[in-house]
């Protein structure tokens, strides 16, 4: 598992892990009080950051917004595989390239460069 973040009433963790057989990525949303899993979303997730009350991970090829409440996509920026981090004055992902290179990406809230 990558690190869990908590943000207000739910922890959001994300399975990084292989397995032999294929991938078992999954984001899941957990009840801070209870333990309880509130919701699971398939997809590719990385590290988790948190900002604003959302969550962000790079999730397979792009930059993606989630709500910790519903596990709900809010947008999805196609930044290429890399790594990202959330501020309260934005989102940055590093995305690499087909040529070996990477981007540096400056989204805001929305998902907007």
């Amino acid at each position: 598992m990558c690190p869990p973040v908590r943000v207000g009433e739910t922890v959001v963790a994300a399975d990084c892990q292989t397995e032999l057989a294929g991938t078992r990525r999954r984001l899941y949303g957990i009840g801070a009080e209870t333990g309880e899993i509130e919701w699971e979303r398939r997809t590719y997730p990385s590290e988790l950051s948190v900002a604003n009350e959302t969550v962000y991970t790079t999730a397979g090829d792009a930059a993606t917004a989630f709500d910790p409440e519903t596990g709900d996509v809010l947008w999805r920026y196609p930044t290429g595989v890399g790594h990202l981090t959330a501020t309260e004055g934005g989102i940055y992902a590093v995305g690499r390239n087909n040529d070996g290179t990477s981007t540096l990406y400056a989204l805001d809230e929305g998902g907007k460069t």
